[in-house]
């Protein structure tokens, strides 16, 4: 808004605390901690005059601060299976190497224990992948390999986000006006498995928003107004991974999924049927960057009883933007 011939302003808080509140009778375990929760959103603003009757200005900030504890459940190999022992699971094992295409037919890996890895035919990539995962912390829902660890991350939030505007008054004919506007969030969402195995949908985000605009207004007289304006407007968000920067696939051994790039950087993201996702997001990092710039002109006519508007509006917008999918690579299984 425009400043006054007056100064007025006033600050703000608001907050939540963990330290207030009741836990929530529904989060799992029963026995388990209390959520954290630390919100605060704070800030000013005074608007008031420059020189009296001819230059005025209003500002505004807000902070917003926060860290918020969740929790995740996941299902994790047992310690067994982290050995090759499948026995708790009841899969019967074959050897990939003798199966048939045609005919189906196909031999038990390990015929004097078909629900156990032979030592000797335990691959050490696939080892790495295992060794990934966090071992068990918590009892099973229903069976010992379901819902079998339980994390309590937390996400964060801090924003910072201003506005400022001077409105000058060159005489009874001309006023002008300038204002700038900038938002910067950065946030955190933790993945649901802890270290380098992330999980998928987690990782950093920033975004920044901009907004800045001078505005000139002539009047020609009490029927002719013309207002003439100039913008630019910038929006840019950077999400990554957790790894983002590590190339963890070569660490692990996985060939060809880090090129040696950023943004190929990471864990592959990695699916194995009955556990939790392993490895980064599949659809960051995301990075765009946009702009538009602006120029408009208006003129208002008064004739008679008829008010008139007409001008011109130009915008030229600029998209900047990478995101691939699984750029690190993608393994089923």
């Amino acid at each position: 808004k425009s400043g006054t011939n007056e100064f007025h302003g006033g600050v703000f808080e608001y907050m939540r605390n963990d330290a207030i509140d009741a836990r929530n009778y529904f989060d799992p375990p029963s026995n388990g901690p209390k959520a954290l929760l630390h919100r605060n959103q704070f800030g000013a603003y005074i608007g008031g005059p420059i020189i009296k009757n001819r230059t005025f200005f209003f500002g505004d900030f807000q902070g917003s601060r926060l860290r918020e504890g969740q929790i995740d459940i996941s299902t994790v190999p047992t310690a067994a299976e982290r050995t090759g022992d499948f026995t708790d699971r009841g899969y019967v094992l074959y050897d990939p190497n003798t199966t048939n295409p045609s005919t189906s037919a196909r031999q038990l890996l390990n015929p004097s224990d078909p629900m156990v890895i032979p030592a000797n035919r335990m691959d050490q990539i696939g080892q790495n992948i295992v060794n990934l995962f966090p071992v068990p912390n918590r009892p099973g829902y229903l069976t010992a390999t379901s819902s079998n660890f339980i994390l309590y991350p937390v996400a964060t939030l801090s924003g910072n986000q201003f506005d400022i505007r001077v409105d000058h008054k060159i005489s009874d004919h001309d006023q002008l006006f300038g204002h700038a506007s900038l938002e910067d969030h950065p946030q955190f969402q933790p993945t649901p498995l802890p270290g380098q195995a992330g999980g998928c949908c987690g990782g950093n985000m920033n975004m920044r928003e901009q907004n800045h605009a001078i505005g000139y207004t002539h009047t020609f007289g009490s029927n002719l107004l013309n207002d003439l304006r100039f913008a630019y407007i910038r929006y840019a968000v950077t999400s990554t991974p957790v790894d983002f920067g590590s190339n963890v696939s070569s660490q692990v051994g996985i060939p060809n999924a880090n090129h040696g790039n950023v943004q190929t950087s990471g864990l592959a993201a990695i699916n194995i049927n009955g556990y939790n996702n392993l490895g980064d997001s599949s659809w960051i990092p995301e990075l765009a960057k946009d702009n538009v710039y602006q120029v408009a002109d208006s003129v208002n006519w008064i004739r008679g009883k008829h008010t008139i508007k007409f001008g011109a509006d130009f915008r030229r917008y600029q998209r900047n933007f990478y995101q691939s999918q699984a750029a690190f690579g993608q393994l089923s299984f």
